[in-house]
C-alpha cells in the first residue's frame, strides 16, 4: 500500500480533529504529514512530523522555511532527514483522530467517506501494517 497521499487527523490538542494531513513522506520510523495554512494562505504548508516508534509528533529544530511549523512543498523530504539525524525538537503525543460513522456510508456523490482514509492513516501512523514498511 502506497502511503504518501493517505489523508489523517490528530485528536491532540482538541482543535486538531478538525484538520485532514496528508502525508507527504515517510520511511519505517517517521511519517511526515503536511496541511495548507488557513491564516496565512502564502504558499507554505503547515507540517508535523510523526515518530512512530515512540508514539509522538512535532516538529524538527531547524526550520528550513525560516517559519516555525511550516515548510515549502518540496522541503518534505528534508523534514524527514532532518528527523532521523536529530529527532523531534517538541515532541507531543501522537493521537489520531477517530472517525464516528455518520448514518450513511456513502454521501451524495456515491464516494466513500474519507472515514476509510483515516482509519488506514491511524493503522500507518501506530505500526500496525509493519509490513508496508519493507
Amino acid at each position: 500500500m502506497e502511503t504518501r497521499g493517505v489523508r489523517v487527523r490528530f485528536s491532540s490538542p482538541a482543535h486538531e480533529n478538525r484538520y485532514w494531513w496528508t502525508i507527504r513522506e515517510c520511511d519505517g520510523r517517521y511519517v511526515v504529514c503536511v496541511r495548507e495554512r488557513l491564516a496565512l494562505p502564502d504558499g507554505l504548508l503547515a507540517y508535523t512530523v510523526a515518530d512512530r516508534r515512540n508514539g509522538t509528533r512535532g516538529h524538527v529544530k531547524d526550520e528550513r522555511s525560516g517559519v516555525k511549523g511550516a515548510c515549502r512543498p518540496s522541503d518534505a523530504a528534508w523534514l524527514l532527514e532532518q528527523a532521523k539525524a536529530r529527532g523531534i525538537a517538541d515532541a507531543e503525543p501522537l493521537c489520531v483522530a477517530e472517525y464516528k460513522e455518520k448514518h450513511k456510508a456513502f454521501d451524495h456523490t456515491g464516494v466513500m467517506p474519507a472515514k476509510h482514509q483515516n482509519n488506514a492513516a491511524s493503522d500507518i501512523l501506530t505500526g500496525w501494517h509493519e509490513g508496508m514498511w519493507g
